[in-house]
């Protein structure tokens, strides 16, 4: 599964972004205004004040470019970028207040008679703001690759799931070049190419992982009960972390 050319991340996002050029065009060309969430339950009133025509050729404009970030998303998967996923979600997660922020010029009830920006709308800009913000740090945090350190009497690995293996609860160290088949991820991070904390095996062992898949070897090791997968950005490093642990759990 994991050794297909083109992931199923890849077919998302490239599914995705279609889509989402397509409903530009329908939103900016073909004038679907039907299609922008809340404008149809608008009361009268407050529709009549819209910039419609301004605000369809906004809203399309934001989905080209939304489309364009996921197809350059799924190309840079298919050239082999590991992180190509998390990336393009970053980007939108960017991206997506900013619009957010500056479509509101296109409706002035989100403004007070003096051009203001009313109270309530910046309470619901801001949440969006910090929700966005917030994902943006959490996937960001999830991009840095473990920096596992083997010292006299242990394995720690930091970052994201984060911990550390005592040398004496160490065994079973093992250096293969095919990761074990995923089933389902238990309670950890899955984007992309990255899988890190408890994913279930297809043996129906859990695991704990910090891999970056299709960058063999991977070096697998027991913490007495628990299993654990990792590997590093290239093979050398991959090599030479197995010979540490492996020295390490001898001693």
């Amino acid at each position: 599964m994991q050794s297909m050319a083109i992931s199923m991340g890849t077919w998302i996002l490239s599914g995705s972004g279609l889509l989402m050029i397509l409903l530009g065009v329908a939103v900016k060309h073909w004038k679907w205004y039907w299609l922008i969430a809340g404008f149809n339950t608008m009361p009268k009133e407050q529709k009549k004040q819209v910039n419609t025509e301004g605000l369809g050729r906004a809203i399309g404009n934001f989905l080209f470019l939304l489309g364009t970030l996921m197809l350059g998303g799924s190309l840079l998967e298919v050239r082999g970028m590991d992180n190509a996923f998390l990336v393009t979600m970053l980007a939108q997660l960017v991206v997506i207040p900013i619009f957010v922020v500056w479509v509101q010029r296109y409706d002035p009830s989100t403004r007070n008679a003096d051009g203001r920006m009313k109270l309530s709308v910046k309470a619901v800009l801001g949440v969006v703001i910090l929700a966005c913000g917030f994902s943006a740090l959490l996937i960001g945090y999830g991009l840095i690759p473990p920096d596992v350190t083997v010292t006299g009497d242990a394995v720690s690995v930091s970052g994201m799931y984060g911990t550390t293996f005592q040398a004496h609860r160490i065994s079973e160290v093992q250096l293969v070049e095919t990761m074990p088949v995923i089933r389902r991820k238990t309670g950890g991070m899955n984007a992309g190419s990255v899988r890190k904390g408890w994913f279930e095996l297809e043996s129906g062992e859990n695991a704990l992982l910090f891999v970056t898949l299709n960058r063999p070897p991977y070096v697998i090791f027991r913490d007495e009960h628990r299993l654990v997968i990792i590997n590093q950005k290239d093979s050398k490093a991959t090599e030479s972390l197995y010979q540490a642990i492996s020295d390490l759990a001898d001693q």
